[in-house]
């Protein structure tokens, strides 16, 4: 593993690198979730290393090891916008894809968000995108527009660093098993946890009213067929069964208004398809592979 550090005016983007086994097929840029970082994808970044693929991940700005926006504690879940998390996605490709070969981008959750934000801006940059349960609209208590009145008062009248979950920290991420809206394996789904527990530097607590502002203004931003139909790059897009935490029917729309979309049904699957059993996870990963392997 090659580890480095893009630096960004006052803050640096952490990212790593894992070299294909055998000749290299091309590269993958996996983009990360909410609150994740680098090392719990490790598990990931192997296996399209063994698959003959350079692995690139990174640490999205307040996230992992990655520089904060100026004075905020690196464990608030805070953005200045999103707008600010493309530039870096802009800036970290420009810095690492260097090869001719096929790049192909990797994300999960808000980095599937993020990531179909960068492949309408960006088309030229990758050549396949694979997006698990990407976010493109939360599950919320209200309407978006009563959650736009809500979010507005609290930026107008109250402090937007307040947690907007009253419980949902780090240390959340080892709650019952029951009751985990994430994944039902049993041992990836402690994988997050056990790495905050031994490095205080990777924990991140629950959304801010910020975050979450930020968040439904992009989301509603693209949420609409014209934006979609502009996405011209190939994606696969993984849709978990049992999905809790996005809307399925938002992602459903946003691949039938995308010309070059693929849907796969992950049956039996949570939110993290990536951390799920072996059995739901081992088929993704085929279907993965073999759409990559249609645009090398």
């Amino acid at each position: 593993m090659e580890w480095g550090n893009l630096q960004r005016s006052d803050y640096g983007i952490r990212y790593a690198k894992l070299r294909a086994v055998g000749e290299a097929k091309g590269t993958v840029l996996i983009a990360q979730g909410f609150s994740e970082f680098i090392e719990k994808y490790f598990e990931l970044m192997r296996d399209f290393s063994n698959s003959g693929y350079n692995v690139i991940a990174f640490d999205w700005r307040c996230q992992g090891k990655s520089g904060t926006f100026g004075g905020v504690p690196h464990d608030l879940a805070v953005t200045q916008n999103f707008d600010a998390h493309i530039a870096d996605l802009k800036a970290l490709t420009d810095h690492v894809l260097t090869s001719a070969a096929p790049n192909y981008l990797v994300a999960h959750s808000m980095g599937g968000h993020l990531s179909a934000r960068f492949l309408h801006d960006y088309p030229a940059v990758f050549d396949a995108a694979v997006l698990s349960a990407p976010m493109m609209r939360l599950k919320l208590p209200y309407a978006d527009w009563i959650m736009r009145v809500l979010l507005w008062g609290v930026k107008t009248f109250s402090n937007e660093l307040t947690p907007a979950e009253k419980k949902g920290g780090w240390s959340d991420k080892n709650g019952p098993i029951e009751r985990d809206p994430r994944t039902k394996d049993p041992l990836r789904r402690v994988v997050q946890y056990t790495y905050c527990l031994d490095d205080a530097e990777l924990r991140l607590g629950p959304p801010t009213y910020q975050w979450a502002r930020h968040a439904l203004n992009s989301t509603s931003k693209i949420h609409n067929a014209k934006y979609y139909s502009e996405i011209v790059t190939p994606v696969l897009i993984g849709v978990a069964e049992d999905e809790k935490i996005v809307m399925n029917e938002a992602i459903e729309f946003a691949a039938n208004n995308m010309p070059n979309a693929k849907i796969y049904k992950a049956k039996g699957a949570e939110h993290e398809i990536f951390m799920e059993r072996d059995e739901i996870r081992g088929l993704f990963m085929r279907e993965i592979l073999s759409f990559l392997e249609k645009y090398r």
